[in-house]
């Protein structure tokens, strides 16, 4: 197994021509669940949307597989990895079968109609997020943490290794989140699929990922595990608050309690 599937080099992205990104080398350890996390604005959703190629870059490139993303088709791209962005919305009167289906467009010719293989994958994706029962009801008729694990059974259904997400866990309520969260980690666990999600809670990010990216104006300024990245200076760094560093009793993970914004000096 490629240790680094997907990496970039020397990524520049620009919006109406204003730097947001620049010089950007990161690689995602395969295997592994990979969390971008920084303050609002750092541009965290912006490098996940460029590196799933959503959005070009001004210069460098992505490398998939050893290929520059941008030089793949688009199917091609889609066999590999799916992206599912931050509250995806559904046409009215969609049905859960019919959104977890969508899935399987990568994989057709034309406008050919489902066949058996491609219902067997649509029932195993619903089965593996619990949304089975769920498959003849309008999606826009589901609570929010329905929603999301039906969008996450259609990404399953691409059937690709790798799975990039925009704050999955946004606008749902505590227990949701942690629905989500765990499903993640089980995908990650009992099919090694390949993670990469923008976090917003960095608690969550450091219990559910193995590897954090820190970004700061568009620059990864601390990339590592979470037991070597997790400090004081890094909160201030990153988030601009003093915060307390506590470890969970029950398992060890390290926590952060922030308690003030620092005092701005002259």
């Amino acid at each position: 197994m490629n240790e680094y599937r997907i990496k970039t080099e020397q990524l520049c992205i620009s919006y109406d021509k204003t730097v947001v990104v620049e010089n950007l080398n990161v690689q995602i350890p395969t295997g592994k669940i990979t969390a971008l996390v920084g303050a609002n604005g750092s541009g965290k959703s912006t490098i996940l949307r460029t590196i799933a190629r959503l959005l070009s870059p001004q210069s460098g490139q992505v490398l998939l597989d050893g290929k520059s993303i941008q030089t793949q088709s688009v199917k091609e791209v889609s066999k590999k990895l799916a992206f599912l962005p931050q509250n995806p919305m559904a046409p009215e009167g969609l049905t859960v079968f019919d959104l977890v289906s969508f899935g399987r467009f990568p994989h057709k010719t034309g406008f050919k109609n489902i066949t058996d293989e491609d219902r067997e994958i649509i029932t195993w994706a619903m089965k593996t997020t619990n949304t089975l029962e769920l498959e003849s009801r309008f999606v826009d008729e589901l609570s929010g943490g329905q929603r999301q694990r039906v969008w996450i059974a259609m990404a399953l259904a691409q059937q690709t290794e790798i799975l990039f997400l925009d704050e999955p866990t946004t606008f749902l309520d505590m227990s949701h989140q942690l629905d989500v969260l765990e499903l993640l980690k089980k995908l990650n666990q009992e099919q090694h699929r390949t993670i990469v999600m923008v976090v917003h809670d960095l608690n969550q990010a450091t219990r559910y990922a193995h590897n954090i990216i820190a970004i700061r104006h568009g620059t990864p300024m601390c990339v590592g595990t979470p037991k070597d990245i997790m400090n004081k200076q890094m909160l201030k760094d990153i988030f601009g608050v003093d915060a307390e560093i506590l470890k969970d009793p029950r398992d060890g993970i390290l926590l952060c309690v922030p308690y003030r914004m620092p005092e701005k000096t002259d």
